[in-house]
């Protein structure tokens, strides 16, 4: 069969067909977790841009990457640096120097020479501010649009608040990166009567922590406008369902005995955390446990459960973060999210968990768990999170006119309230998603801005 395959393939050539094109050389890229309008960490940090090489001129040519920076905003002011190429060539990694002061408008490009294809690669609109990596379950997923507050916030960005927030705007459980975008492009598609923002399909405790933070620099600094203030880029990669086991490498999370076992223990942690690891940050917020809640709930001091995972997580995550020196802070502020009741997935000692939660101390910040930080949540449970009347068809979505005045004994004024309430804002999978989201938020922030 190879014998006739090559005879067929010099006849054709012999009869004039051409023979295929050679494969396309690949120009130099930043990594998808980079795009134009980011946020870089500001100083006294070192933030770093990164990708791949492009294809190499020649099998004997080694490639090197130039990256320049220049300062749109004074005068084209510019200044290079020079990359580091991985060990097997096909990556590179460049340092920038620490930012004058935070905020600022700059292009970036990276050039390669000794690449087969020279085209350059460049991130336009880029600025310098406070970066915070938000991670964890559904309820750090739960997407803008599930939340009584998008209204507000939709409102007071286009009244031009929040323009000093930027973010990876994009439903997390559907991809890993999106571009960044400034808050008022995340309002371009949609409007009220179609709400297909793109700021409604991101984390919404992620959003309402920089929305708080935001208030919170503008009352410190007794201005109205944010286009001044530190801006803020905000990354989530929640994934609902997840288990902490998930979200570690195995050989991490063997550091503690008598812990779940997810069905995909350390897969998140590559799929989610590891394109990150060379982008300079400011901090982590997580909100999870949900799924952990039948499991064993431990103590850190005893290196079991979920208190030995949570601050073995937040000690694995900062060192691989902080592992090139100068770059993202080695004790970088970490938040945490306390379960509200309604996150209990039918598990039991919702209390212990939440002790749990603080890596067994309690409170936060702690010996095991030093830089930390924490939202208490047990009183933000959905006050509209049963389904009951939803469940007895006497919502405008599934009104059954027979079947809701049996269930009310023909009372059914009784789901008025309940009934309107899901019409301005849709619930996801009953009560355990509150859509009060931006309390959480709010808690956060107020908790970091003593760190920040």
């Amino acid at each position: 069969m190879m014998i006739l395959l090559s005879l067929l393939s010099v006849v054709g050539f012999a009869n004039g067909a051409p023979p295929p094109p050679p494969p396309q050389a690949l120009p130099i890229s930043f990594n998808e977790t980079q795009s134009s309008f980011m946020v870089l960490q500001q100083a006294p940090a070192k933030s770093a841009v990164y990708g791949m090489v492009g294809t190499p001129a020649a099998d004997t040519v080694v490639p090197t990457v130039t990256v320049t920076v220049q300062d749109t905003a004074s005068g084209g002011k510019s200044y290079t640096v020079q990359a580091v190429i991985s060990e097997d060539g096909t990556g590179w990694k460049a340092l920038l120097n620490p930012s004058s002061g935070s905020g600022g408008d700059f292009t970036i490009t990276a050039t390669c020479t000794g690449c087969a294809n020279t085209t350059e690669a460049v991130l336009e609109n880029v600025t310098f501010g406070d970066v915070w990596y938000c991670a964890g379950q559904s309820n750090m997923w739960l997407p803008m649009l599930y939340t009584f507050s998008r209204n507000d916030t939709v409102s007071a960005i286009n009244s031009g608040k929040y323009s000093n927030i930027r973010l990876m705007a994009g439903n997390s459980q559907k991809a890993t990166t999106f571009p960044w975008v400034t808050a008022s492009q995340a309002l371009a598609n949609g409007n009220a009567s179609v709400p297909d923002y793109a700021l409604f399909q991101f984390s919404a405790a992620c959003w309402y922590f920089g929305q708080e933070l935001t208030n919170q620099m503008a009352s410190a600094a007794s201005v109205n406008t944010h286009d001044t203030l530190t801006p803020i880029g905000l990354i989530s990669t929640a994934i609902g369902g997840s288990m902490i086991e998930e979200w570690m490498p195995n050989s991490t999370r063997q550091q503690c005995k008598q812990t779940g076992a997810g069905g995909y223990d350390g897969t998140l942690y590559n799929q989610k955390v590891v394109p990150y690891l060379d982008m300079t940050i400011k901090g982590f917020l997580w909100y999870q446990g949900e799924n952990d809640m039948h499991k064993i709930k431990g103590n850190s001091l005893d290196h079991t459960g979920y208190g030995c995972e949570i601050a073995t997580m937040v000690q694995y995550w900062r060192q691989q973060w902080s592992s090139t020196p100068g770059t993202t802070d080695p004790l970088a502020p970490f938040g945490t999210v306390v379960l509200p009741g309604s996150g209990s997935e039918g598990g039991a000692n919702m209390g212990v968990m939440r002790w749990a939660q603080t890596g067994n101390y309690g409170v936060l910040p702690n010996a095991a768990m030093p830089n930390t930080f924490l939202a208490q949540a047990y009183d933000l449970d959905d006050p509209w999170g049963d389904k009951t009347c939803y469940e007895w068809k006497c919502c405008w979505n599934n009104y059954n006119e027979t079947t809701c005045n049996k269930n009310t004994n023909g009372n059914v004024s009784v789901c008025d309230a309940y009934c309107e309430v899901l019409r301005d804002t849709p619930v996801y999978m009953g009560g355990i998603h509150p859509r009060a989201k931006q309390p959480v938020g709010a808690r956060l922030a107020v908790a970091a801005h003593s760190l920040v």
